[in-house]
């Protein structure tokens, strides 16, 4: 009725009417398509959360709705160990306490000395009482590799690997002589111990039993038998003393208490030399 009543002019009106309606629905409909309804209609409101971390606290002001989206949105960075409490998705509330644990785990190489042995061996080269060391003796070295687990710097766990053998050790090694024993034949040490030295004889200017005199075990006395403090070394352990060679513990006496060693001699004037000295006793296996 509008083109009949007002001619070709109306029209043109009408059709620039409807040119404009369109595009401002299209416009609208754009600008919707970058924000929810929800998002239009209810703006998340800004929050303060106090973050806890390495020993600072913060405040910070924020719109994220979650704690996860509150560290992207700071740009507060996280590694694979570290904890937080709350979780992450936990949604963000005004006064929210934010704790974040640092944790990082270091790899560390830990070396220890293996002590070496030292080996005895016999010669009929060298006379009874006389040693040579043959081979210097050298430690070992062994290595373990151990994680540490630090939290906000501090050690809280220790996780210890398999420990393996980088260098072995050398055994020291010494010739000793000794009458009617075979060079071939080896010994080990189990221990080593300082004991004040003294000597004696069957001379019954020594102990009354004549020259052809027993020991308190029943062995007959004479060289490399020696008397010790049984509760110190037991009777029938294998010795060598420094100076004298190898011996077994047959005796006693009653002044040979603790760490002390009384090595006989088949003469009574032998064993007078000896006077009063430090040795090192080898406890063999």
């Amino acid at each position: 009725m509008f083109l009949t009543a007002h001619g070709g002019r109306g029209a043109i009106v009408l059709l620039m009417l409807a040119a404009f309606s369109q595009s401002q629905w299209l416009g609208s409909a754009k600008g919707n398509a970058t924000a929810s309804p929800d998002e239009r209609k209810n703006p998340k409101p800004a929050a303060w959360v106090l973050l806890i971390a390495e020993g600072k606290r913060q405040r910070i002001l924020t719109q994220a709705r979650t704690v996860k989206e509150l560290f992207i949105a700071h740009n507060i960075p996280l590694n694979d160990y570290d904890r937080v409490e709350p979780a992450l998705s936990t949604p963000v509330r005004n006064f929210l306490k934010v704790r974040i644990t640092r944790v990082r785990v270091e790899t560390i190489t830990q070396q220890r000395t293996i002590p070496y042995q030292t080996e005895f061996r016999y010669s009929p080269v060298l006379r009874r009482g006389e040693s040579k060391v043959v081979q210097a003796g050298e430690p070992g070295i062994a290595e373990r590799e151990v994680k540490v687990w630090f939290k906000d710097g501090r050690v809280s766990l220790r996780e210890p690997g398999e420990t393996r053998i980088v260098k072995p050790p050398v055994n020291r090694v010494v010739m000793v002589g000794s009458r009617g024993l075979l060079a071939s034949r080896g010994v080990r040490v189990r221990k080593v111990m300082t004991m004040i030295a003294t000597g004696y004889s069957p001379d019954p200017r020594d102990n009354g039993k004549g020259p052809y005199g027993r020991t308190s075990t029943g062995l007959l006395a004479g060289y490399g038998t020696v008397a010790v403090d049984p509760r110190v070394i037991p009777y029938g352990t294998r010795l060598y003393v420094e100076g004298y060679g190898f011996a077994i513990a047959g005796d006693c006496g009653s002044a040979i208490k603790g760490n002390r060693i009384d090595l006989c001699y088949d003469s009574y004037e032998r064993a007078q030399l000896v006077g009063r000295r430090k040795v090192k006793v080898f406890i063999l296996e």
